[in-house]
């Protein structure tokens, strides 16, 4: 078996072949071969196998290639050989997270949401195709006093009593490629406090009967009082 990651240059060595031929002479001179082959080529005196196409992981549909060689030596007739080279086209982390939020997005919030409300769902994708490559985890990168966010599935609840006010929220999605990629936004967070004045209480309707030619003008006639 060999590797080789993708986005590798044309004419990258991956592996050596060789093959041994106890003849003399040109019967014991081999050379090489690649049978019926379009992604590499061997050398034919040194059996240095390379590649002559860059690969890119996210587009093949296969990741692993079984590349048959074949020895030949100089003699007449001509001896040959053959063997199978599985090579195995691996991930390069060479995309990171895309998040599906626009950036100030904003959330509205009354100072009353309870710990635990559930603010928004943050989710992100990732081209990459291996495992650790697009394995994601969230984040939040500012000072969120009141917020925190579900590393695995991007949940963001809140997790402390609320204040009025305007905050920026920076969220993070990164992968787990040997070297991180990571995707960020900001979103806002707009908390306003809910009004604690009620109704006024008025009591209930009154019928009053008073004479016509007692009345004078600005006279009082009845008052009300409310609670």
């Amino acid at each position: 078996h060999a590797t080789i990651p993708e986005n590798q240059p044309v004419g990258t060595s991956i592996t050596t072949v060789y093959a041994n031929d106890t003849d003399s002479g040109r019967n014991g001179e081999v050379r090489y071969r690649l049978v019926q082959e379009e992604n590499f080529v061997v050398h034919p005196t040194s059996g240095g196998v390379s590649s002559i196409v860059e690969f890119d992981f996210e587009s093949l549909e296969h990741f692993s290639f079984n590349v048959t060689v074949e020895a030949f030596d100089q003699g007449v007739p001509t001896l040959t050989g053959t063997a199978t080279i599985v090579i195995n086209i691996t991930d390069q982390n060479d995309n990171k997270p895309v998040i599906n939020i626009p950036p100030d997005t904003e959330y509205n919030l009354q100072t009353t949401s309870p710990v635990g409300f559930h603010v928004a769902t943050v989710q992100a994708t990732d081209a990459d195709k291996s495992d650790r490559n697009s394995e994601i985890t969230y984040g939040i990168a500012s000072v969120s006093p009141f917020l925190s966010i579900n590393p695995v599935n991007g949940s963001i609840t809140v997790s402390k009593a609320l204040e009025s006010g305007t905050y920026s929220v920076r969220v993070t999605a990164t992968d787990h490629g040997s070297l991180p990629k990571t995707d960020e936004v900001t979103l806002r967070l707009i908390v306003t406090d809910v009004s604690t004045n009620t109704a006024p209480i008025c009591p209930d309707d009154q019928t009053h009967e008073i004479a016509a030619n007692n009345i004078k003008e600005e006279s009082v006639i009845a008052t009300i009082e409310a609670e």
